[in-house]
C-alpha cells in the first residue's frame, strides 16, 4: 500500500474537514457544501455524488483534501512553503503583483497541478493562487516527493504536461518581451531621430536669428557713425544698438550677437535691393562695415 507523507492509505480518516475560513463570505443559501461554521465535515459519499470524485480516490487522499470558496488565497506570492496542489474540482486564478495591485495572468482548471515549481527550485512563490470557482477542491501535498509523483502515471503525465506548458508560456513571454523591447528600441530610435531633427531645425533658426541681428547691429553702427546728428541724436542711436544687444541676450541667450559677425554679402544684396526700389535715398551712402 502506498504511503504519502508517511500516512498509510488504509488508515486515512473517512471525513473531510473544510479549511480555515472556507465559509467566510459564503451564504447559507449557496451550494449545500457551503458551511455554516468553519469546521463542518463532509463525507466521501456527498463529494462523490456532487463532484464525481471516485470513492477510492477519496479514500486514498482525504487527508490532503482541501475545499475553498471563491477568491480564497491558496498560495501567496513570496511565501516559501513547498506544498504541491492538484486542482481536482473547479479552477484557480494565477495573480502577479504589479505595482500596487494584483493582475490576473492565467487560469488553471481541474484536473491540473499548481505550485509545481516548488518541486524544481527553492525560490519563493512567484505568484498568488486564488480559488476561481464557487467551490474549488484541491489535494494539498506538503513537501511532495518528485519520485512519488512520477511513479503515478496519470499524475506524472499531468505534471510533465504542466511543466511543458509553463516552459511554452515562458518562451512565449520571452518572445513577446523581445518583440516589445525591439519595438521600444525602434520607437526610441525614431524619437531620437525626430529630436535630433528638431534640434537641427532650432540650430538653423538660431543661426538665422544671429545673422539677422548681427546685420541689424552692423547697420545701426553704420548709421550711428555716418549720420550727421548732434550728441543727443548720436546717444539715441547708440542706445538703439545697446537695446538690440540686450534684447538678443535676453531672448536668445545662446546666440552670439556682434555687428562685426554679420554676413556682408547678404547685407550688400539687401542694400542693393533697397536702393533699387528707393533710388536717390541716403542709403546710397551706406556701406556694410567689414569685421574687425
Amino acid at each position: 500500500m502506498m504511503k504519502l507523507n508517511g500516512i498509510d492509505e488504509r488508515k486515512l480518516n473517512m471525513r473531510v474537514i473544510f479549511s480555515k475560513g472556507v465559509c467566510q463570505g459564503m451564504s447559507a443559501a449557496m451550494d449545500p457544501l457551503s458551511a455554516r461554521n468553519e469546521r463542518r465535515s463532509l463525507n466521501t459519499h456527498e463529494l462523490t455524488i456532487r463532484y464525481g470524485i471516485p470513492r477510492e480516490e477519496l479514500d486514498a487522499f482525504q487527508a490532503f483534501l482541501r475545499i475553498y470558496p471563491y477568491d480564497h488565497i491558496i498560495i501567496r506570492e513570496g511565501d516559501t512553503d513547498k506544498s504541491l496542489y492538484l486542482v481536482r474540482v473547479g479552477a484557480v486564478g494565477i495573480y502577479r503583483q504589479v505595482g500596487q495591485q494584483q493582475e490576473k495572468i492565467a487560469t488553471i482548471e481541474a484536473v491540473n497541478f499548481v505550485g509545481e515549481m516548488s518541486l524544481i527550485n527553492a525560490e519563493p512563490r512567484s505568484a498568488t493562487v486564488k480559488a476561481d470557482s464557487d467551490v474549488t477542491i484541491v489535494y494539498a501535498i506538503a513537501n511532495p516527493s518528485l519520485p512519488l509523483i512520477l511513479a503515478k502515471p496519470k499524475w506524472a503525465e499531468l505534471l510533465v504536461s504542466r511543466l511543458c506548458k509553463n516552459l511554452a508560456e515562458n518562451n512565449t513571454q520571452i518572445v513577446a518581451a523581445s518583440a516589445t523591447i525591439k519595438r521600444q528600441q525602434e520607437d526610441i530610435a525614431t524619437l531620437q531621430s525626430l529630436l535630433e531633427k528638431e534640434r537641427a531645425e532650432k540650430r538653423g533658426l538660431l543661426a538665422q536669428a544671429e545673422q539677422a541681428l548681427n546685420a541689424i547691429l552692423n547697420f545701426q553702427d553704420i548709421v550711428r557713425d555716418t549720420a550727421v546728428v548732434g550728441s543727443r541724436g548720436w546717444a539715441y542711436l547708440k542706445a538703439l544698438g545697446d537695446m538690440t544687444r540686450s534684447l538678443a541676450a535676453h531672448y536668445l541667450p545662446e546666440a552670439q550677437i556682434a555687428g562685426n559677425k554679420a554676413n556682408l554679402r547678404v547685407m550688400k544684396r539687401c542694400l542693393a535691393a533697397i536702393r533699387k526700389n528707393n533710388p536717390g535715398t541716403i542709403l546710397a551712402d551706406l556701406t556694410p562695415r567689414e569685421g574687425e
